[in-house]
C-alpha cells in the first residue's frame, strides 16, 4: 500500500532522491560476504586482484562487541584501523591480534567536531595514509546515525582514496530530503552503489512513508577502479544477505530503482 501510494502520487523530486540509491553490477568481480551472519557482516568485493602490490588497509568505524568483519579482512591481508569512542577496548581475547590497531575515538565532521572524535582526514594524516599511493584502502562505517554529521562536511577527495565503502545509513525523522540528498551525493560522487540491503532491525520498514529503509546498508565501489554494468540482482540477495532479526521478515526491495535490469 505504501509503495502503490508512493509511485502513483510522489513528486519527481522524491523519485530523484530514490534514484540516488540505484545499484549497479561490477564487471569482473564477484561479491562475497565478510563477517558475521548478521548485523556485523558486509557485502563487498574480494579486491585481492586489485592492486596486488599495494599494502592493504581497512578503516573500521563502529566496533561495539563484534570484530568478525575485521577478522575476515585480516585473513584477506588487511591491517585494520579500528575506531569506537563508546568502548574502552576490543572484545576480550581479540586485543592481541597484531593486525588490529584500536583507538578509543570516533568519527566526526570536519566542521562540527565532537568529544573523543576526529574527522577522517585527521585520522589518515596521523596514520600517514592521506597521500600514500602505495596503499589500497577500504572504509567501513556503522556508527548509529553519526554518519550524517561525517558526510555533510566530508571533502569528497578523501572518500575517493578508498576502493570500497561499506556504510549503514540510519534515517531520522528530524532531517529532510534535501539534507539526505546532499549527503548521499557526496557518497556517490566518486563511487557507485553495487549492493543494497534493508536492515530489518526496525519493525517499520520505510522512512516517513517514503520507500527508503530506516536502516539501509550500502556497498559502494570506486568509479576509477571498478567498471560498472547493469544490475542483475534482486534484493535482498539470499545468497549474501542475512536477516538480522529472525522473527522479523526481510524487507524486499522489489521496486525501482532496485530491480534487476534486462
Amino acid at each position: 500500500e505504501i509503495l502503490e501510494r508512493y509511485f502513483n502520487n510522489s513528486l519527481n523530486t522524491d523519485k530523484e532522491f530514490l534514484n540516488l540509491f540505484k545499484p549497479y553490477g561490477v564487471k569482473g568481480f564477484e561479491k562475497l560476504r565478510v563477517g558475521a551472519k548478521g548485523d556485523s557482516g558486509y557485502v563487498m568485493f574480494d579486491s585481492y586482484k586489485l592492486n596486488q602490490n599495494k599494502k592493504k588497509i581497512a578503516y573500521s568505524f563502529g566496533i561495539s562487541d563484534d570484530v568478525s568483519w575485521d577478522e575476515g579482512m585480516v585473513k584477506k591481508g588487511y591491517d585494520i584501523f579500528m575506531y569506537d569512542h563508546t568502548i574502552n577496548s576490543l572484545p576480550h581475547g581479540k586485543e592481541n591480534n597484531n593486525k588490529f590497531h584500536f583507538f578509543k575515538e570516533g568519527i566526526s565532521s570536519e566542521n562540527h567536531p565532537e568529544d573523543s572524535c576526529r574527522p577522517l582526514k585527521e585520522f589518515m594524516e596521523i596514520n600517514n595514509h592521506i597521500n600514500n599511493e602505495d596503499l589500497e584502502l577500504v572504509l567501513k562505517i556503522d556508527v548509529e546515525g553519526a554518519e550524517w554529521n561525517f558526510l555533510q562536511d566530508i571533502d569528497t577527495s578523501i572518500l575517493n582514496k578508498f576502493s570500497q565503502i561499506l556504510i549503514e545509513l540510519h534515517f531520522e525523522r528530524n532531517k529532510d530530503l534535501d539534507y539526505y540528498s546532499y549527503c548521499v551525493k557526496k557518497l556517490t560522487e566518486n563511487h557507485f552503489i553495487f549492493h543494497v540491503h534493508n536492515n530489518n532491525y526496525t519493525l517499520t520498514p520505510y522512512w516517513r512513508g517514503f520507500p527508503i529503509p530506516i536502516v539501509f546498508e550500502l556497498s559502494l565501489a570506486n568509479k576509477n577502479l571498478f567498471e560498472k554494468e547493469k544490475n542483475t540482482t534482486l534484493f535482498p540477495d539470499h545468497k549474501l544477505d542475512i536477516i538480522h532479526k529472525k522473527n522479523v521478515p526481510d524487507f524486499a526491495l522489489h521496486f525501482p530503482p532496485f530491480l534487476p535490469e534486462k
